[in-house]
């Protein structure tokens, strides 16, 4: 007797058997479960940086009869959202001294010319003569660091009057700090 093969039938038994054995191995078969948490964090650190913009009087009549001579310069500091600082000035390189000596907490400074002479002059953290800037906390500028820009902190100087000092160029370094 001759049986009749019939191959599409043959072929859907085939694929269907494929699926079907395939499907038992696409099913992962666990014995049981566990679950913890991840922590996760960061630290960030307090940290300022400062920059500064130079102060430059111009021009000043050294004959003793000059008027005082105002000028200003700047200070810009980067700190960490929220943190306090205090930005204090030195003495500068020529502080005076003598009888009135320089000090941190009061500095009388003096610009250094080409010549042995010096012409005398103040900083203020607050207007034209107004809070002198030193180098202790007190006579620092203190601020507080918030969202948005650094605003730069405007240094004031005045040449006080009157000085009688030969022509030439004067200048002097100040060590600018913050402290957070």
């Amino acid at each position: 007797m001759k049986t009749k093969f019939n191959q599409s039938k043959l072929k859907l038994a085939f694929i269907s058997a494929v699926v079907a054995g395939s499907v038992g191995f696409s099913t992962a078969s666990f014995a049981g479960s566990d679950a913890t948490t991840l922590a996760i964090g960061a630290s960030v650190s307090d940290t300022c940086s400062i920059t500064t913009r130079a102060l430059n009087f111009g021009d000043y009549v050294g004959d003793g009869s000059s008027g005082k001579v105002h000028g200003t310069g700047g200070v810009t500091a980067t700190c960490t959202l929220g943190g306090a600082a205090v930005i204090t000035m030195g003495q500068g390189a020529n502080p005076v001294t003598g009888p009135v000596a320089s000090t941190d907490a009061v500095p009388k400074r003096q610009m250094a010319g080409s010549s042995s002479d010096y012409l005398l002059y103040d900083l203020y953290s607050v207007g034209e003569e107004g809070t002198v800037w030193g180098n202790t906390e007190a006579t620092g500028l203190g601020f507080t660091a918030s969202a948005g820009a650094n605003p730069e902190q405007t240094v004031f100087g005045t040449v006080q009057q009157a000085q009688n000092v030969a022509a030439g160029s004067y200048s002097d370094s100040v060590l600018v700090t913050i402290t957070f």
